[in-house]
């Protein structure tokens, strides 16, 4: 069935339902065979059918928790019904209380109906868990940074801004005590939709303490690539090419080679021998990258002395 998925990811849905069909013969009561179905139906953009291929996987698997996991993310992914995919969630995690991909999915759906006691609930629970990867962490962690922010926003929207000050409060304290290893390229994008609300905030310096207002804008400012560009810049103001930051693109990458995208939109050719095996992988991961740009005579940019950018957290 994992051919099935496969398939579906490259759209080749009549060969992915092939197997689905052959796996049904051998198989015809087994309920994954119709959840991954209704994945397939699903990337197709039929919804109809995925939601009758949910139906029948229930029919034979209503108590699998994975299955409500599913069946609630269809729910929001597809419709946007959060309040039928909360109650997914809970009978998931009532089978399965420590699964960590279900309460980080059932805390943020829980952002989308301004439940954020319920959603902070649900990530102390993840945390109080453990990460069995590094990845689980990183994505935790970006919720527990969007949590913060959004909660801000809506108290401000809602005329409570002395509640949206301690969620920013929160962010700070959270953001400056947050391990470097957890900061990745989506990390750093959510907490740029703070800064808006920081700036408004601002107005409010009666009950408001804007130095730690400062320092939480400088901080988020400061993890921005566009920041760090400007700044090697300015340091390297001798070099012919000057240092850039940027990601490496997913469109074109290949297993030799690949491309770095910096601020400024400059697309750099990047050889995989050029660098080690563990910073090729970073760069695979979404991690920003330091590097200069060398220009060849064939006109075509490359980039030369990459590493991992660093950057330092708290105040100037």
């Amino acid at each position: 069935m994992r051919q099935s998925v496969s398939l579906a990811l490259r759209e080749n849905f009549e060969d992915a339902y092939g197997i689905l069909d052959e796996a049904k013969i051998i198989s015809p009561d087994y309920f994954e065979i119709f959840r991954i179905e209704a994945f397939v139906a699903f990337r197709q953009g039929d919804n109809p059918r995925a939601a009758n291929a949910y139906e029948t996987a229930f029919e034979y698997g209503i108590n699998q928790p994975q299955l409500h996991h599913f069946y609630g993310g269809f729910l929001i992914r597809s419709f946007g019904d959060y309040p039928a995919a909360s109650k997914q969630f809970d009978i998931a995690l009532e089978s399965d209380p420590l699964a960590v991909p279900v309460l980080r999915e059932a805390a943020r759906n829980k952002f989308f109906l301004y439940d954020f006691g319920s959603a902070q609930g649900l990530l102390s629970k993840a945390y109080g868990v453990g990460f069995l990867s590094h990845k689980d962490g990183v994505l935790v962690s970006d919720l527990q940074a969007q949590l913060y922010y959004r909660q801000a926003e809506f108290l401000l929207r809602s005329g409570d801004p002395r509640g949206a000050f301690e969620s920013l409060r929160g962010l700070q304290a959270f953001v400056s005590g947050l391990s470097q290893e957890y900061f990745d390229a989506t990390l750093v994008e959510h907490l740029q939709k703070a800064l808006p609300v920081i700036e408004s905030m601002q107005r409010y310096e009666q009950f408001c303490d804007l130095e730690m207002l400062d320092t939480l804008e400088l901080t988020i400012r400061k993890l921005h690539p566009a920041f760090a560009v400007s700044a090697l810049n300015e340091k390297c103001a001798r070099d012919i090419y000057p240092r850039r930051v940027g990601l490496m693109k997913v469109q074109g990458r290949k297993e030799t080679f690949g491309f770095l995208r910096d601020e400024e939109g400059v697309d750099a050719f990047i050889a995989r021998a050029s660098v080690d095996e563990s910073l090729w992988a970073e760069m695979c991961n979404g991690k920003y990258v330091e590097y200069s740009i060398d220009e060849h005579a064939d006109g075509k940019a490359k980039a030369t002395n990459a590493r991992l950018w660093e950057f330092k957290l708290g105040k100037a």
